[in-house]
């Protein structure tokens, strides 16, 4: 049997998995948010084949290949503020007479709606860069098994 790894090890301290979790959870949701972004600024008649499945898979590997990094950190911030409105929300008064739980997600959807475009730019910019270089992506497509 072979011996366990620093991976593995760091993975059973308490937080270190539930970062990991986060961490992955984020660059998810960035990830859903590039490709929607792509999907909306192109012609509404494309067909989202394998080959151009694959090439967007690409090119969020490229935009992540250096990991989230400040970024990741500027958005938890932002998102670790939004929480605490989020739970403060349902024991403010509502002018518009909603229960506790609709408040709670109404605040929440409005954060995230809300969230500074400048947070994703970095991410657009490399995304955009990635699906700009076919030839890149071709080669890319090729050397994988």
């Amino acid at each position: 049997s072979e011996a366990p790894g620093l991976g593995s090890l760091l993975a059973r301290l308490p937080g270190v998995g539930a970062a990991r979790r986060v961490h992955e959870g984020v660059a998810t949701w960035i990830a859903a948010r590039l490709v929607d972004r792509h999907l909306a600024a192109t012609d509404h008649d494309l067909v989202l084949d394998v080959d151009e499945a694959r090439r967007l898979r690409l090119a969020l590997d490229r935009c992540f290949e250096h990991g989230l990094g400040a970024e990741l950190l500027r958005l938890v911030g932002e998102l670790t503020r939004l929480s605490g409105r989020t739970l403060g929300a349902p024991f403010r008064d509502d002018l518009e007479g909603r229960p506790p739980h609709l408040r709670a997600v109404d605040t929440l959807l409005d954060g995230l709606a809300d969230l500074p475009a400048e947070l994703f730019a970095d991410f657009e910019r490399r995304f955009d860069a990635a699906l700009g270089s076919p030839a890149q992506s071709e080669a890319q497509i090729a050397s994988r098994p």
